[in-house]
């Protein structure tokens, strides 16, 4: 302590003595506080009895606590501080030096279904208690619903009946139910469904749109407000469905009409009763049809089925031709068409694989056409944006506008027109459209230009692109200032960088630029011309760049003006854009043709021709080319005049093509049938398959003069369908019985309808009077045999049973047609079958008896000297073999069997009595009843015969016994052994083609229907790369089985082990080179 004294002296200070002094602070008392951050949490809504709600949360701050502070939640909810469980209970907080912060979690757990408003407690020493009042509905539970499925029955190859139960709805209405099925296990509701209903209790589902013998997943499902439920998963598998008898020969194709986007393809000879067409662009078709699918067909090239890749479906169907359409001009398509047969139901299909015939068909080149011309006809100052043209790039930045005036360039034909556009700096970019053009078709553009300044750097200011244009440029045209000499050279590209020319050229000068740009999935070119002449093409541009295969585009459809960073100075002027050097650089403006189309007189039918030869000429301006061509049930053909057209009216297109567009016109050319005598025709027999023919005439006297009987005949047009000779009866003739005569005439060609005609002539010595008639005449047409005919399908057939006008009967005068109209001649077919009926019912037996048809499925007769039949078969032992023809229609002694090998095979051989004349279209041998059997009677073993057909009642097509027409193999194939005539000359379903470079032997397994396992075997005559493969019958591939280099005749055997795949119908791919081989196999 420091002591101070102070006196009138003065004053002094100094230390003290220590001095304790002790200081007391006062008492202060506080008092403890605590307070919610909320008095009310947000209410917590509708909640399922048993279930939780989401959390809320409130917290708690507290100070100068004693003690703890206690929670306690209402009935109904839960709450928790932190990481700890939810709890219905208490809970204590204890304060940390008296203060506590806590976050209490608050959540609705209802236990009955009703409206819930409590409040929780909080209560502390020393401090008010608090409420946190909490609400919230408690609902009924939801569960999902329980489902059951039902067994599914009245399955069928395409279509089945499931279904299921709804036991209970889980206290939410069920609001639908049906089933789900997939080829994959567990299917859900993204798989294919049904809708059966709403609500608890039984339900059935139609399933549909199935595939024949194919196994599916099926269960059913409910809905309701909490989810979906399934019931168990069952499994069921289609039945399958018999595929029907495979052709045996295949067809082939020619085009017609064939224009720069369509062709007609005409299908003959072949022996399926159905037949599709698959196209492919510029490479070959690679894959081939399914059996038992039915593929969509689309005339408009890729708008069909797929099957492979590229590979379309045109056509399938009953007809004999197509207009395929939506072609490129200028291209290579390539076709394939594949006979089939298929019951006309659908699944059935069975198609004929082995060597389609193919065809390799070029589309014409596009005509001449101008797609674009601006000459930029707009008021100056305006932009081109608001004149058709689009800003892909820069929008409005330096907008490209109109100037004026437009630029001018001697004998150029849109030179002086309007302004002209003006590119100054860098900024916007637009484009304008025309319609696409397509690979293999050249795009021009020519414009006039002049440039007030340009970069030495250089950059492009035009170019051509595809439609859409994207950022897809091609095209390019570059200009650059020489540096050295102050003026500027032209350059080009394609998508890379420019190629430019040596030469340089003026400011402020006219230039004329024509660009060319030709593309293909070889490739393109992009070729610049500067003022080339107005004649022909030059040979050879001012500055080219080639570009590889990838930048080629889809197609070019779009002219566009550049503004770049290094953009010059310039104005484009008459722009033209076009399909022809001509039509864009030519002199004048470019007009298409225009036709004036004949006036043709109504011609007469003429005899034999089944219609009348009319010479027709269209004539039109612009120096054209013209060409004609007539559409006919779809098909649409080429003609030249003078043409055959058939009776009725005949639409012509004429069609006139010159530098600068194509144009058409159609015109009529009517053909009507003579009536000078006309036959009133009357069927008197009610049943058209019956064994009897039975027209009535009366011949009706058009004319103004009388005509002798004696020069008259008159022709019933029909097919036999048989071998039998025919027979004829006049029964009565008002005119005289005696003086009618009838006889059977066979066509030496088929026509429409008939294979021949029953010719009536007459003897009478009187005439049919003028305007007069001849009387009933009442005939018959019979066979020697009594078979019967089918009259559905003859010319002059028809049902009426009173007399009525029939110009299917056609009536000559002296020869020269004088009524009705002939029937069309039609494509003569030649084909052959075989059916077999195999009567031993064991593998192991002494004789091999089998009954065998021949049957003439084509339109022409056949000599039976030239026919012989092969069954393969193998001996066993050296024992001598004989046979015996028990029984044939034709006459036992007019069939004899005969023995023989080729190569390492032997074959019993039937031939025929060449008196037998010929077996005639549409007709069959008959029953040929024959044994084989050893002079020993040692046993055959037919389970090694190639020929061999299992036991069956009914005769069936067997593609195993071969026929031969004058030696060559016309059905059926030969065994792997024989060296006779060469298994590429088969037509059987498992035949290589003719012209298969590796020589393939037809792929084989054993066995075949199998259970777990197959072996499937091949040998090639020549040494190739092979690949094997399996795909099931969708077409998806099962299995890559086998691939590698084979050698010539080596023996290739893979095993298929096809243990957990579904039964059915499977096919194995055998590919060597450019050889595909097909064989089904049958999982059992």
């Amino acid at each position: 302590m420091v002591a101070q004294a102070t006196s009138v002296c003065g004053a002094v200070v100094g230390l003290s003595a220590p001095v304790a002094v002790t200081v007391t602070a006062p008492v202060v008392v506080t008092k403890p506080s605590l307070t919610a951050s909320l008095a009310t949490l947000p209410d917590f809504g509708s909640a399922a009895s048993g279930a939780a709600s989401l959390s809320k949360s409130f917290t708690l701050s507290g100070a100068n606590l004693t003690g703890p502070v206690t929670v306690t939640p209402a009935a109904g909810f839960e709450i928790r501080v932190g990481v700890q469980a939810f709890a219905c209970c208490a809970i204590q907080l204890t304060p940390v030096d008296g203060a506590v912060n806590a976050t209490v979690d608050v959540r609705f757990v209802p236990t009955a279904a009703q409206a819930y408003a409590a409040s929780l407690a909080v209560t502390g020493p020393g401090v008010p208690a608090l409420a946190v009042a909490v609400s919230g509905t408690g609902i009924a539970p939801v569960y999902p619903a329980s489902v059951s499925s039902v067994a599914v029955t009245a399955v069928a190859p395409t279509t089945a009946t499931a279904g299921g139960t709804v036991d209970a709805d889980g206290g939410s209405a069920v609001t639908a139910r049906g089933v789900v099925w997939s080829r994959t296990a567990n299917p859900t509701l993204t798989a294919t469904k049904t809708t059966d209903g709403a609500g608890p209790g039984n339900f059935a589902s139609a399933l549909t749109g199935l595939l024949p013998g194919t196994a599916y997943f099926v269960r059913a499902y409910a809905t309701n407000a909490a989810g979906t439920a399934y019931g168990d998963e069952l499994t069921f598998t289609t039945t399958t469905i018999p595929l029907a008898a495979e052709p045996t020969a295949s067809a082939t194709l020619t085009a017609s009409a064939v224009t720069s986007n369509s062709l007609q393809l005409t299908v003959a000879g072949g022996n399926g009763a159905k037949r599709l067409i698959l196209a492919h662009l510029t490479t070959a078709v690679d894959a081939a049809p399914v059996d038992a699918t039915t593929y969509a067909a689309d005339p408009a090239f890729g708008a069909g089925a797929q099957i492979g890749t590229g590979n379309y479906v045109v056509y399938s169907g009953t007809g004999t031709g197509v207009t395929v359409t939506g072609l490129r001009a200028g291209n290579t398509y390539t076709f394939a068409v594949f006979e089939y047969n298929d019951n006309d139901t659908p699944f059935a299909e069975n198609y004929r694989t082995a060597a389609p015939g193919t065809l390799a068909q070029a589309t014409a080149a596009a005509s001449a056409a101008l797609l674009l011309e601006e000459n930029f006809a707009y008021p100056a100052g305006a932009l081109l944006t608001n004149n058709d043209w689009t800003a892909h790039s820069g929008s409005g930045t330096n907008a490209v506008g109109v100037v004026a005036p437009g630029l001018s360039y001697a004998g150029y034909g849109a030179s002086g027109i309007g302004n002209a556009a003006a590119l100054v700096a860098s900024g916007e970019d637009v484009s304008r459209g025309f319609a696409p053009v397509a690979p293999r078709t050249p795009v021009y553009a020519s414009y006039l230009v002049n440039m007030a300044s340009a970069t030495t750097a250089g950059d492009y200011y035009f170019h051509l692109g595809p439609a859409p244009l994207g950022t897809t440029f091609r095209s390019r045209v570059f200009v650059r200032r020489n540096a050295a000499t102050g003026k500027v050279q032209f350059g080009i590209s394609g998508s890379a960088a420019a190629t430019y020319g040596t030469t340089d050229y003026d400011l402020n000068t006219t230039y004329l630029l024509v660009v060319k740009y030709s593309f293909d999935e070889t490739g393109n070119l992009s070729q610049l011309f500067v003022n080339p002449p107005a004649g022909a093409e030059p040979a050879a541009a001012d500055v080219s760049a080639a570009e590889a295969a990838t930048t080629s585009p889809t197609n070019i459809g779009t002219v566009a003006l550049r503004q770049g960073a290094n953009s010059p100075n310039l104005v484009v002027d008459g722009l033209r854009v076009g399909t022809s050097y001509q039509v864009v650089r030519g002199s004048s403006a470019c007009t298409a043709p225009v036709i004036k189309a004949p006036v043709v007189p109504v011609a007469t039918a003429q005899a034999g021709l089944n219609g009348a030869s009319v010479a027709f000429a269209a004539t039109a301006t612009g120096a054209p080319v013209l060409t004609y061509s007539i559409t006919t049930n779809g098909t649409t053909t080429a003609i030249t005049s003078p043409y055959v057209f058939p009776v009725g009216t005949t639409v012509v297109t004429a069609t006139a093509t010159n530098d600068c567009g194509t144009t058409s016109l159609p015109f009529s050319v009517t053909v009507q049938s003579p009536t000078v005598v006309s036959v009133l025709h009357q069927n008197a027999d009610y049943l058209p398959n019956d064994d009897t023919v039975r027209p009535n005439l009366d011949l009706v006297n058009n004319g103004p003069a009388a005509i002798p009987y004696k020069e008259l005949t008159v022709r019933y047009w029909l097919t036999p369908e048989d071998f039998a000779p025919i027979l004829t009866s006049v029964d009565y003739a008002q005119l005289g019985t005696s003086d009618v005569k009838m006889r059977y005439v066979p066509l030496a060609q088929p026509v429409q309808g008939a294979f021949g005609y029953v010719e009536y002539s007459f003897t009478s010595p009187n005439s049919l009077p003028a305007g007069g008639r001849s009387g009933q005449i009442r005939s018959r047409i019979y066979k020697q045999t009594r078979t019967r005919f089918d009259q559905t399908d003859d010319y002059s057939y028809t049902t009426s049973r009173t007399y009525a006008p029939n110009d299917h009967l056609t009536v000559y005068r002296n020869g020269v047609l004088i009524g009705g109209a002939e029937p069309a001649p039609v494509a003569p077919v030649t084909s052959l079958q075989v059916l077999s009926q195999t009567q031993t019912t064991v593998l192991s037996t002494q004789t091999i008896s089998t009954y065998v048809q021949l049957r003439n499925v084509g339109n022409q007769p056949v000599p039976y000297q030239d026919l012989a039949v092969r069954y393969w078969f193998t001996p066993e032992s050296a024992a001598a073999l004989k046979s015996s023809v028990d029984y044939a229609v034709l006459g036992s002694s007019n069939v004899k069997v005969t023995f023989g090998t080729s190569g390492t095979e032997t074959y019993a051989e039937i031939r025929f009595a060449p008196a037998l004349g010929s077996l005639m279209p549409r007709s069959t041998t008959g029953n040929v009843q024959y044994r084989i059997y050893k002079d020993d009677r040692s046993f055959f073993n037919q389970a090694n015969d190639f020929s061999f057909l299992p036991f069956s009642r009914q005769f069936a097509a067997n593609d195993h016994l071969s026929v031969y027409q004058q030696g060559h193999l016309v059905y059926g194939q030969e065994p792997a052994g024989a060296a006779g005539a060469s298994a590429a000359m088969s037509r059987g379903p498992q035949a290589a083609a003719a012209d298969a470079p590796a020589g393939a032997q037809a792929v084989r397994s054993y066995p075949n229907p199998f259970t777990g396992s197959t072996t499937l075997a091949f040998a090639l005559a020549q040494g190739a790369a092979y690949q094997l493969d399996v795909y099931d019958g969708t077409g998806r591939l099962v299995q890559h089985l086998a691939a590698g280099q084979a050698g010539a005749g080596e023996l290739i055997r893979t095993e298929w082990q096809a243990t957990g795949l579904a039964p059915g119908l499977y096919l194995a791919r055998l590919t060597t080179g450019g050889t595909v081989q097909n064989l089904k196999l049958i999982k059992q």
